[in-house]
């Protein structure tokens, strides 16, 4: 039986023309519906086509990994099995044997091996050239295995159209992926030499082989950011690091003169170098992990990766163990080193009802975070009693999952329990409305279903160093960081804060424990709390503007809860190198500080950021315990240990100074 790409139909034998429809199916997680007279009536009004989607084939309230899967017989009783997830299905059997509608030869392999009983499949080691189905996202894509390990070791799969995903685990429980390569063909990102610097520009000429084009039609769907390196090729701190880009010009081939304003320019030098990622067409993600349970990723690497490298979305207790993000090899007709990885992040989770392990991972030169684990913070539309209406997208929660209500400052006004859930009204990026045991709290801006935010994670013996962003960026409640390494990144080593009307990513952190990680040449954040470990919230208040800010600390203590920064080491940091706020049972134990505030640096900073002359930030804290610290050699901008707002504690006795 030749195996094609689509997603899930039911249907008895219906003939279209010398065709008929064994079974067909269309839906997700089991929840699927019979599209027979449709599809009837699309035959019969003589389509050609029949478009893979929820807008076509109904269901929308499942909008999340949708799937098709048919069995045709043509006119010579061949069978035909159809699986797909997107694009248009031809209603012509003869195009259906074709190579461009086929999975490549490695997927029909793998879900041969998998659909004859066997439990392992081992590619042979090489280099593989993969191709994707215009009716699959992905590249390589399986859902609902179960039971079943596909080992790559020795191999390197080599990504061929920049439209989509490498390579998806969709519904799949206690899979392990591992030993391979994943790279592209084509970089993600473009590179090169500063040429001339002026106050609100700057000229670049891009290296050889890197693509030429900054002005390229689909490269960019906005003006990308540019990111600074100096001659070591080491990304500048803060705002010396980065510039956002208001107009493009072509001076030459391969020669632009770039708009931007950024005070990071006073601080850039002729011969030093800028780079930048491409826009990512039709959804992010190098590999895609969702809707998984207990799937193992090892030993797995990925160079020039696609967007965010590693994108896990409603995850249940997955583990990625020494997966790697690091620099490609100089692609053809190019001599310069890669300045980037990737585009984004590494590792994005998000919405997982049990939190990620990642142990022994290395995450280098991304253009964003290393590490991105949050649930999803949606708008209050309505309440009626002890009913609330939000926005929402695809997955519904679960009866008793907690749901955390926030005010109009962001501050958490209680939780409650789901009683009953209204998924009338829930189509793939619209509303829900839930009833909630105890009632709606007064005032409530904004909610997070909190059971679906990544609590239990955790992250151990990890290094991430040398790109743009934070190095990790953590919500949820009931994790741990422990033995990491953090060197040379743009923002901050560990950032925890919620970021209620930018990105929509929460909840408040609880029971998080930060535990002997070691931070070396981090930077202060340039606009909102400056510091190398913060667990703080700065947010914008005004909900109706949220780019314009103003930016503010949220004013209350009862935010993020039960917090313990222990043994941890910083060498060479600039910034309040600890930062605190909005929080409650806050232990700073054991950790030491190594010639902190060393050199100049131009902060940009919103008002009421903290100090950048202090070693300590703590703001509407209570019941903060300060023991067993020390500052080592401290640098020459140190003026101070701590500086305290709205907080009773006193922490500067927690600290020992070693000149």
């Amino acid at each position: 039986m030749r195996v094609i790409c689509c997603a899930l139909v039911a249907l008895s034998c219906l003939s279209l023309g010398d065709v008929k429809v064994v079974s067909a199916s269309w839906g997700s997680l089991g929840k699927r519906i019979d599209v027979r007279e449709l599809l009837q009536k699309k035959i019969d009004s003589g389509e050609k086509e029949v478009a893979i989607d929820w807008q076509t084939l109904g269901n929308r309230h499942m909008g999340y990994a949708m799937e098709f899967e048919g069995i045709f017989k043509d006119a010579a009783g061949k069978s035909h099995k159809i699986l797909a997830n997107c694009g248009k299905l031809p209603l012509d059997p003869a195009k259906w044997s074709t190579a461009e509608y086929a999975f490549n030869d490695l997927q029909n392999q793998i879900m041969s091996a998998y659909e004859r009983g066997e439990k392992r499949f081992v590619v042979a080691p090489g280099t593989y050239y993969l191709t994707r189905s215009p009716l699959q996202s992905s590249h390589l894509r399986f859902w609902n295995l179960k039971d079943f390990t596909i080992d790559a070791t020795g191999c390197v799969f080599v990504m061929t159209d920049i439209h989509a995903v490498g390579f998806e685990l969709v519904h799949c429980t206690n899979v392990t992926f591992k030993g391979t390569t994943i790279t592209r063909e084509v970089p993600m990102f473009s590179q090169g030499t500063v040429e001339e610097v002026g106050d609100k520009h700057v000229v670049v000429r891009i290296h050889a082989g890197y693509p030429q084009d900054m002005l390229e039609k689909n490269a960019y769907d906005r003006t990308p950011v540019l990111s600074f390196f100096n001659r070591s090729r080491l990304i500048k701190h803060g705002m010396e690091g980065e510039a956002n880009v208001q107009k493009i010009e072509k001076l030459g081939e391969g020669l632009y003169k770039v708009h931007c304003a950024s005070p990071g320019l006073k601080q850039l030098q002729v011969g030093e170098y800028a780079a930048w990622r491409r826009t990512v067409p039709h959804g992010g993600g190098e590999c895609r992990i969702n809707a998984c349970t207990n799937c193992l990723i090892e030993d797995v690497t990925v160079m020039n990766g696609r967007g965010g490298v590693l994108h896990e979305s409603y995850g249940n207790g997955n583990t990625f163990r020494r997966y790697t993000v690091t620099f490609p090899p100089p692609p053809k007709g190019g001599t310069e080193p890669a300045l980037l990885s990737s585009g984004a992040d590494a590792f994005y989770s998000e919405m997982a009802r049990k939190g990620p392990t990642l142990e022994g991972c290395i995450f280098d030169g991304m253009h964003d975070d290393g590490v991105n684990i949050h649930g999803k913070i949606w708008r209050v539309k309505n309440v009626v009693g002890d009913k609330v209406t939000f926005d929402y997208c695809v997955m519904l929660p679960e009866l008793g999952d907690e749901i955390h209500f926030f005010g109009d400052k962001h501050q958490l006004l209680g939780k409650r329990k789901v009683l009953e859930i209204d998924s009338r009204e829930h189509v793939a990026w619209a509303r829900l409305t839930l009833r909630v045991e105890g009632g709606v709290p007064e005032g409530s801006r904004t909610v997070v279903v909190a059971s679906m935010s990544g609590n239990g994670f955790a992250i151990r013996n990890c290094i991430t160093r040398r790109h743009r962003g934070r190095g990790f960026l953590l919500r949820g409640a009931n994790g741990i960081v422990e033995n990491c390494h953090f060197e040379n990144i743009n923002k901050m080593g560990i950032l925890v804060m919620p970021e209620f009307l930018w990105a929509n990513e929460g909840p408040y952190a609880e029971n998080l424990i930060i535990r002997n990680n070691r931070f070396i040449d981090c930077a202060a954040d340039y606009y909102r709390t400056g510091a190398v470990l913060a667990v703080s919230s700065m947010e914008p208040m005004n909900f109706e503007n949220p780019g314009g800010g103003p930016h503010e600390f949220v004013p209350y203590s009862s935010c993020h809860r039960n917090i313990v920064l222990e043994g941890n080491t910083f060498e060479k940091c600039n910034g309040s190198l600890i930062s605190v706020t909005s929080a409650s049972d806050v232990v700073i134990r054991g950790n030491t500080l190594v010639t902190p505030l060393w050199r100049d640096y131009e902060y940009v900073v919103r008002k009421g950021a903290a100090p950048h002359d202090t070693a300590v930030f703590v703001s509407w804290c209570k019941n903060v315990i300060c023991v067993g610290n020390q500052i080592v050699s401290p640098g020459r901008k140190f003026k101070r240990i701590a500086h305290c707002e709205e907080t009773e504690d006193d922490i500067e006795k927690g600290f020992e100074v070693k000149r």
